[in-house]
Parts: C-alpha cells; structure tokens; sequence
C-alpha cells in the first residue's frame, strides 16, 4: 500500500491507483471474511460482519478508479500564461 501510495504521489495515474485497488481487494478477501473467523488465532471478540470495514475498503476503490479515469486539472494561471 505504501508503494501504491508513493506511485500515487509522484504522479502515475495507472500502475499507482492498480496497486491500490489490489491492496483493498486483499484486504476485503482476508480481513473482511466470516467464513475465516473460527479459523484465527486470536480469536476475535466481535464475530459480526464488519460492515464500515468493507463500506471503507469499496470506497477507497472507487476513488482509486476515480484518479485512474478523471482527466487532471489544469491550473487557471497556467491558460492565462498561454
């Protein structure tokens, strides 16, 4: 995630918001699964379904395919320069 965030930061529009997306994928696959609960160690404490969690995890992939589709901004100084 660190590196998808790094990639993000110095301006790659593909390969950064992939990673990221990957990553949440990741996330909501291991940490957001009831059928892997009896199988942990620790077991937790709350077995319910972690709605906020996987709501959080989605809406970090839409925004990641927001960066990847949404053109960038160009700056008002910049045209006025032109």
């Amino acid at each position: 995630m660190c590196l998808a965030g790094v990639l993000i930061a110095l301006g790659n529009r593909i390969l950064g918001p992939i990673l990221l997306i990957f990553e949440m994928e990741l996330l909501i696959i291991l940490q957001d699964n009831p059928f892997i609960i009896d199988h942990m160690k620790p077991a937790p404490k709350n077995k319910n379904y972690k709605w906020a969690d996987l709501t959080r995890h989605l809406s970090v992939i839409g925004v990641a395919i927001l960066m990847m589709a949404a053109s960038p901004i160009k700056d008002a100084d910049s045209e006025e320069e032109e």
